[in-house]
C-alpha cells in the first residue's frame, strides 16, 4: 500500500523573481531601467557648448519688476543724483506779541499776610504776643521775696489722708513701737477623738482587704491546705498495660496487634514487589505499522524547494 501523499501547502510557498537584484550569488543581476526624477532646470546648467550657453543668457537674471523705482522729488539716496530744494508754509505768527503781554498780570503773584512771619528778608517780623500755657502752680516755685515764701509752706507736703494709721493691736512693724502680746483661743481636741478619727481615715476600711478561699490551696503558710480529690483522667486504654498476674494479661492477646483489614492484598497478576513471588510473562499488541514505508516517498518533491 502506497503511503498517503500529502498536499503541497501553497500559503508557505514562495518564489524568487527572475528580475530584479538576485540574492544568489550564482545568478546575475540584471540591469534596470526607469523613469528620471529631475526637473528641467537642472538641464539648463549642463554645459553642452558655448552656441548653447548663449541662449540661456539673462534667464536667471532679475526682471525689470524687480527693481524699486525711488522718488523724483524729495531727497535722493543715491549720490550721483542732486535733491532738489524744497519750499513750506512758515508756522510763525504774522503778528509778533509784545513783551508786555508776555508778562504776568497782578493777579499771578500771591500776597503774603502782613501779620506773623514775614518770609520776604525786606520786611521785619513783628513780636507775637500770646496766652501762657504754664499752670498756677509753677509761680510758687518762682522766688520773689522770703515773705512770699511762709505764704506756701505746705502745699507741696502730702495732707493727713495721706498717711494711712496703723493699728496699735496686734504685730507693729515700726522698730520704735513695741507689739503687745496676743492671746488666742486654742484649736487643740480636748478628749483626743479627732485624733482617733484622722488616724481611721487614713487606715484602709474591711473592703479593702481580699479574703482568701479557705478551700482549696492556702497561699499563707500560717494555714495547712487542705487535700482535695479530684476525679481521674486517664482513660480506661490504659487499664491492659498495668501488669496484674500472667492470667490477666492473656485476655489482651491481639488487641495491640494489626486485623486482617489493616494489611493489602497484593494481586497475583502484573508485577510482584515482593522478591518471593515470581512475576509471570506479559504479552501486548504491537503498535508498529502493519505495512513499512518506502524511504522515497517521505523525501520532499520539487514544489517543496524553492528557486
Amino acid at each position: 500500500m502506497a503511503a498517503e501523499q500529502k498536499p503541497l501547502d501553497l500559503k508557505n510557498m514562495f518564489t524568487r523573481s527572475l528580475m530584479g537584484n538576485q540574492p544568489l550569488g550564482k545568478w546575475k543581476s540584471s540591469p534596470s531601467f526607469g523613469f528620471g526624477t529631475g526637473s528641467r532646470d537642472t538641464r539648463e546648467k549642463v554645459f553642452i557648448s558655448m552656441a548653447h550657453v548663449k541662449g540661456i543668457f539673462g534667464r536667471h537674471s532679475p526682471g525689470p519688476a524687480m527693481y524699486g523705482l525711488p522718488s523724483a522729488s524729495g531727497p535722493q539716496l543715491l549720490s550721483n543724483i542732486p535733491s532738489q530744494p524744497r519750499w513750506a508754509f512758515g508756522q510763525a505768527k504774522r503778528f509778533p506779541v509784545s513783551k508786555l503781554e508776555q508778562s504776568p498780570g497782578p493777579g499771578a503773584y500771591t500776597i503774603g499776610s502782613a501779620m506773623g512771619r514775614q518770609i520776604t528778608s525786606r520786611y521785619k517780623t513783628q513780636p507775637i504776643h500770646g496766652f501762657g500755657s504754664a499752670e498756677q502752680r509753677a509761680n510758687w516755685k518762682i522766688f520773689i521775696s522770703q515773705e512770699h515764701n511762709l505764704a506756701f509752706y505746705g502745699r507741696e507736703g502730702p495732707g493727713p489722708l495721706a498717711y494711712p494709721p496703723r493699728s496699735t493691736m496686734g504685730k507693729q512693724e515700726l522698730s520704735t513701737l513695741r507689739s503687745s502680746p496676743s492671746i488666742s483661743f486654742g484649736t487643740a481636741d480636748r478628749s483626743g477623738l479627732a485624733n482617733n478619727l484622722k488616724r481611721a481615715a487614713a487606715s484602709p476600711g474591711p473592703a479593702s482587704y481580699t479574703l482568701d478561699a479557705a478551700i482549696g490551696k492556702q497561699v499563707l503558710s500560717t494555714i495547712k491546705s487542705v487535700p482535695a480529690p479530684t476525679f481521674g483522667k486517664g482513660s480506661q486504654m490504659h487499664n491492659h498495660k498495668i501488669y496484674i498476674n500472667e492470667e490477666i494479661n492473656k485476655s489482651f492477646y491481639g488487641r495491640d496487634g494489626p486485623g486482617p483489614t489493616t494489611s493489602t492484598q497484593m494481586p497475583g497478576f502484573y508485577r510482584q514487589p515482593l522478591s518471593r513471588n515470581r512475576t509471570a510473562p506479559q504479552w501486548g499488541f504491537g503498535s508498529a505499522p502493519r505495512f513499512r514505508e518506502n524511504k522515497l516517498e517521505v523525501r520532499p518533491g520539487p514544489g517543496h524547494y524553492c528557486v
